[in-house]
Order: structure tokens, then C-alpha cells, then sequence
């Protein structure tokens, strides 16, 4: 399980929200393993994270951008590497 804590806390409200949501997903999907669920919803888990993961690193990446973040091009490498 994946416990969010204020260490998680970006302090940006639009980007912890996706983090949270990402959070939440990961354990509804850890619990849907576990729980030996069926294959349909653990495969719409991994479409939802899919699509939601791109999404967030759009938006992470467009306000980085705008606000000139200083580390903007350490933090995009470590994002490909995901």
C-alpha cells in the first residue's frame, strides 16, 4: 500500500491532486491484485493509469515550463526514465 504523506506534498493544489489520484489508483490496483480480481478490472486499472500518467506529466511538464523551474531539464530526464 502507498500512503500518501505530506512528503508528497508539492504545495502546487491541481498537480497534488493528480498525485493523490495517482496514489489512490496505485493501491486500488495493488487490491485488486491481491485480491485476485478479475482480469477486467485490474486491465481498466492499467488503462486508467496509462492515459492519467501521460496527462500528469503534460501538465507537471507545461507549468515547470511556465514557471521556469531551474532543474527543469534534471527533472524531464528522470520522467523519460520512468
Amino acid at each position: 500500500m502507498v500512503k500518501w504523506t505530506k512528503s508528497l506534498v508539492s504545495g502546487i493544489p491541481g498537480i497534488d491532486k493528480q498525485h493523490k489520484e495517482l496514489v489512490d489508483k496505485i493501491n486500488e490496483l495493488l487490491d485488486a491484485t491481491r485480491s485476485r480480481k478479475g482480469k477486467e478490472e485490474i486491465v481498466s486499472i492499467f488503462e486508467f493509469l496509462s492515459v492519467y500518467v501521460q496527462e500528469h506529466f503534460e501538465d507537471e511538464e507545461r507549468l515547470l515550463l511556465k514557471y521556469n523551474y531551474p532543474k527543469f531539464d534534471e527533472h524531464k530526464k528522470l520522467m523519460m526514465t520512468l
